[in-house]
C-alpha cells in the first residue's frame, strides 16, 4: 500500500511511503518519529503520538496503534500523519 505522509503545521510537507498491509500502525509511528527527529523530543517530554488517516475527500480519523494498516480503513492513496498527544494530569502515583 502506498500512503502519503503529511507533516508541517499546514500539511504542506509530504512524501509517499510504501508499506505492507501487515505493518502495524505503532511501527509506522515509530518510523515516522525516528525519521523526523521527534522521538528524542517526545521521549524527553513523555509525550505520545497517535496516527491519523484521511481519505482524499474525507476528514482525519484515528488509526489504532495495534491495528494492521491493511485492516485500519486506510486504502492506497490515503493520507497519514502523526499527532502529538499529551495530558495535563500526571498519571503516575
Amino acid at each position: 500500500m502506498i500512503l502519503t505522509v503529511c507533516s508541517g503545521r499546514d500539511q504542506a510537507n509530504w512524501f509517499d511511503i510504501e508499506l505492507s498491509l501487515e505493518t502495524k500502525a505503532i511501527d509506522l509511528i515509530r518510523e515516522l518519529q525516528s525519521e523526523s527527529g521527534l522521538s528524542v523530543i517526545l521521549d524527553d517530554e513523555k509525550v505520545g503520538c497517535i496516527l491519523e488517516g484521511r481519505h482524499p475527500d474525507g476528514t482525519w480519523f484515528r488509526v489504532q496503534g495495534d491495528c494492521e494498516i491493511g485492516l485500519s480503513g486506510l486504502t492506497d492513496g490515503d493520507y497519514v500523519r502523526i499527532q502529538r498527544t499529551y495530558g495535563t494530569v500526571d498519571m503516575e502515583p
